[in-house]
């Protein structure tokens, strides 16, 4: 449905408000196997960023006990630097074991893709993701 209420774990609407990031689609000019972009960014005032790079030396996502570590790594981790058309801020290409913290206007969410599933035809590709906050 292409929103994600990171408090319910539930798949919204990707403009619905209780969302706080969203998949950003797929081009539809590209052959359908491979048009799905695997992007992701916040939406609703929240902003992202990737993590991967801000984790210690054989530090993991099961080793976050405290909401202090998701924030450390969210001021620690750069901003995203690429854009969509509308100038929003998203991800590179999204791929399993990747790791990103949301920051909204109260919570900081530690995210860990563990599974991505590609259709073809159908538009419900998705992501299964862990979720801490």
């Amino acid at each position: 449905t292409g929103g994600l209420d990171l408090d319910t774990g539930f798949g919204t609407g990707s403009a619905d408000a209780a969302a706080e990031i969203r998949d950003e689609g797929s081009d539809f000019t590209l052959p359908n196997a491979t048009n799905w972009l695997q992007q992701i960014s916040a939406i609703n005032g929240n902003s992202m960023r990737q993590v991967n790079d801000a984790f210690p030396d054989g530090f993991t996502f099961n080793d976050v006990t405290l909401k202090e570590f998701v924030t450390s790594f969210y001021e620690n981790s750069p901003s995203f630097s690429n854009t969509n058309s509308n100038g929003d801020l998203v991800s590179d290409f999204v791929e399993v074991g990747d790791m990103f913290v949301v920051r909204s206007a109260t919570i900081d969410y530690l995210i860990q893709v563990i599974e991505i599933n590609t259709t073809d035809g159908d538009n419900s590709d998705n992501y299964v993701l862990n979720i801490k906050y």
